[in-house]
């Protein structure tokens, strides 16, 4: 499995991820956002989701796939 770190400057990141949840009074079931960009600043994927783990988990998987 490839190695993944954290880096605060945005210049030096390979990918930018931003991670966010739905308003939980705005609806019955809560929602988890993931959507990461490419170093040129496209969308390179995105994902909806019930649960913050499964979020995640694809996200990895994608950024694993890309390797």
């Amino acid at each position: 499995m490839p190695e993944c770190s954290i880096v605060r400057d945005e210049s030096e990141a390979e990918y930018v991820v931003l991670a966010s949840e739905s308003d939980p009074w705005r609806g019955f079931l809560l929602h988890y956002y993931i959507t990461v960009y490419d170093k040129q600043g496209k969308l390179v994927f995105a994902t909806d989701k019930n649960h913050g783990k499964s979020a995640s988990e694809a996200a990895c998987r994608f950024i694993n796939a890309q390797k």
